[in-house]
């Protein structure tokens, strides 16, 4: 436990230190690069036992690639994964690129892990930075340490491609379409179920529609006010709307796997085969998220992306309810959930003065006792304790 409260402690330190001068100052780039080396080391340095897909995956396809003379011959390389046999190439290309040139170039598996680390802390670290006018980046990847950076151990494909993803919302809010298209393209090659960011698209759409993005600076964040009307009212509509319909779609889910298996993308089916079943734990522990934003509601209404923030937070409970009899059908869920990176700050420095306290408190509280809970009591993902590799 130590390497990683020592770790995060360290890196959010120098992350602090960092928020105080512009992105384009030498120190604030030079504190960034020590603090985001951290992570990548207790990635690089722990033993291929601490992470269930090391072993898994990562591990014997280094050991093909080090072994394979060409890229050609590695990706016709067939394989066991957990008794299925599998082909290389059935892994997204990405991710094949990546373990051959690292196994090519530096030969090490500890190297491949740290590099993996990089793609996924990265990403993030530069997110939040695109929208630190909004945010304290701290918070952002406290939220981050706390609730993902365990899980970046286990499912290292899917987690690059959440960072990727999420670099490209913040491209996208920043209105810059080809930063987004481009992310969004890399987030896919690392793993196809990125491709459930086009939902997210869809309701990104709807909840920001008709809006006129005006900013001003405000208490040092970003409000963005609706063109006519009012946001409140119209806002709590549209939440009302993506809750209804998303229930809609958890109750007859069989509906969509049709859809799928019709449009070709079977693939996607095999998230979805749990089936629905009311699992309150998993809204319990999303569930104070909600009592957070209902606490600072009159200051998020007036903030459409924070309306978009509370969409994915409810859109993450209901499809937590998936998970029924399959563990792998929760990962659907993460994309939506993973935009509490932006909603934890936003809370944080939008809460009120009545509440304010309780709130922050509040926030830093449940994200450590997450953390403990998940990662240190459940030993989700088998990544505590941690080992080095030496």
């Amino acid at each position: 436990m130590i390497v990683y409260i020592f770790g995060f402690s360290l890196s959010l330190l120098l992350i602090g230190l960092a928020q105080r001068y512009k992105t384009k100052d030498i120190r604030f780039q030079v504190l960034s690069f020590f603090a985001l080396l951290i992570p990548c080391f207790i990635a690089g340095l722990r033993d291929l036992t601490i992470g269930t897909d090391v072993n898994v995956y990562a591990s014997p396809m280094f050991d093909i690639a080090k072994s394979s003379s060409s890229l050609k011959s590695f990706l016709n390389t067939t394989w066991y994964m957990v008794y299925v046999k599998k082909t290389i190439s059935d892994i997204e290309m990405g991710y094949d690129v990546l373990v051959f040139v690292t196994a090519k170039v530096f030969g090490s598996v500890q190297s491949l892990l740290f590099l993996t680390e990089m793609l996924v802390v990265v990403p993030v670290y530069v997110a939040l930075v695109k929208m630190r006018k909004q945010l304290p980046i701290w918070v952002g990847m406290l939220t981050f340490y706390l609730m993902y950076f365990n899980l970046s151990l286990n499912i290292m494909r899917q987690s690059i491609a959440m960072a990727f993803l999420l670099l490209a919302f913040s491209y996208l809010f920043n209105e810059s379409r080809k930063g987004f298209v481009v992310s969004f393209i890399i987030a896919v090659c690392f793993h196809t179920s990125a491709f459930l960011g086009i939902i997210v698209f869809a309701i990104y759409l709807y909840v920001v529609k008709d809006r006129k993005m005006s900013f001003h600076i405000l208490h040092k964040h970003i409000r963005i006010k609706q063109r006519t009307g009012k946001i409140s009212r119209d806002g709590t509509h549209k939440l009302i709307l993506i809750t209804a319909i998303g229930v809609f779609a958890i109750v007859f889910y069989q509906i969509l796997i049709s859809v799928l298996n019709n449009l070709g993308l079977s693939v996607y089916t095999r998230y979805l085969i749990g089936g629905v079943a009311f699992l309150p734990k998993q809204i319990v522990v999303r569930l104070p998220f909600i009592l957070f934003a209902m606490m600072a509601w009159k200051v998020l209404e007036e903030n459409t992306l924070s309306l978009f923030y509370m969409a994915m937070v409810i859109v993450d409970i209901l499809l937590s309810q998936l998970a029924g009899t399959e563990a792998q059908t929760m990962r659907v869920s993460m994309f939506f959930g993973m935009f509490r990176m932006f909603f934890a700050p936003i809370l944080y420095v939008e809460a009120p003065k009545k509440n304010g306290k309780i709130i922050r408190i509040g926030m830093i509280v449940y994200l450590l006792i997450y953390w403990l809970y998940y990662f240190v009591l459940k030993a989700s993902g088998e990544t505590y304790p941690y080992m080095f590799y030496f």
